[in-house]
This record gives structure tokens, sequence and C-alpha cells, in this order.
């Protein structure tokens, strides 16, 4: 996935001021984990572990606190994914959009000369 989709007021959301800096931190690097490994938005122990060291679950406990994010079986999920993140399947349709129109547009700018 190319991005992920990050909502410009979270700097002032009460969700953001209840986690706080440290576990914002842990979020905005599973988001990133998330767009390119998880496209359903997952958030795996291991990762948390591995990002969040020693404090990694105490983190993702916060942001579960704060509405972020949710658990789910082995792990959590981040709240509302699906809902603003394309699926894989969603992008590669957009790719192969674009690539359509930059190929007719360059064989009808071609075909002028």
């Amino acid at each position: 996935m190319p991005w992920v989709r990050l909502d410009d007021s979270l700097h002032g959301h009460p969700k953001a001021a209840k986690a706080g800096l440290e576990a914002l931190g842990l979020h905005m690097l599973a988001m990133s984990h998330c767009g390119q490994y998880s496209p359903h938005g997952h958030v795996a122990p291991e990762f948390v572990k591995e990002k969040g060291g020693a404090k990694g679950t105490k983190l993702a406990a916060r942001l579960v606190e704060s509405g972020l994010w949710e658990i789910n079986g082995n792990g959590w999920i981040i709240h509302d994914w699906v809902q603003y993140n394309p699926t894989p399947e969603q992008v590669e349709v957009e790719r192969a959009r674009r690539s359509a129109a930059g190929k007719a547009g360059a064989e009808a700018r071609w075909r002028k000369a």
C-alpha cells in the first residue's frame, strides 16, 4: 500500500490526548506497518514488543483505553482502519486505472505529433 490515512485533526482529538505522545508514536508506527503488511489493521503482539520494548504492552493498553485500538484475539486492530484505508485490491484497481489513463494520454499526445 502506498500510504495510510491520518486524520489531520488527530493532534487535537481527545483520543490522542488520552493516549499520550509515547503511545501515539507506537500508533503511528503501527499504522505504517499495517499499511505495508496488514491491510485490515491488525497489530500483532510481536510488533508491539519489537517497537515498544518493555513498555509495549502498556502503550498498547493506553491505545485501547483511548479508543484508538481494539483488542482482537491475538493482538489488536486499529479502530476504523478498514473504513479509512484502502484494501490492497482497491490500491491495485486505482494503480491500473492511473496506468491506463497515463498510457491513453501519452498515446494521444504522440499521435498529434
